[in-house]
């Protein structure tokens, strides 16, 4: 599969939606603004995400963690996350189910 940057479909949240298998996709975030953010809640897959630019500061598990451009991070099944962005922020994530 390929899917072209002009064929890409917007998710509920604003991402992007690219390249997608049976068991796994790939969503692009792209310059979330500064005080953007969302409650700590968990998801029913594992998330892995390479930061772009700019920065956030996560809740994971009741940890606040901040990441940056070239940080990577991953997300188990289950995992209690919330992010704020405190700069304009932009990652690929790929969710596998």
């Amino acid at each position: 599969m390929l899917v072209k940057a002009n064929q890409t479909k917007q998710g509920q949240a604003g991402e992007k939606l690219h390249a997608r298998g049976a068991k796994m996709e790939m969503r692009v975030w792209e310059n979330i603004p500064p005080g953007y953010s969302f409650a700590p809640h968990d998801f029913p897959a594992d998330i892995v995400g390479f930061v772009i630019k700019g920065k956030g500061r996560w809740t994971i598990d009741g940890q606040e963690r901040l990441t940056a451009a070239g940080d990577s991070y991953y997300l188990p099944q289950g995992t209690k996350y919330g992010l704020e962005v405190v700069e304009e922020l932009s990652a690929v994530e790929v969710i596998s189910r």
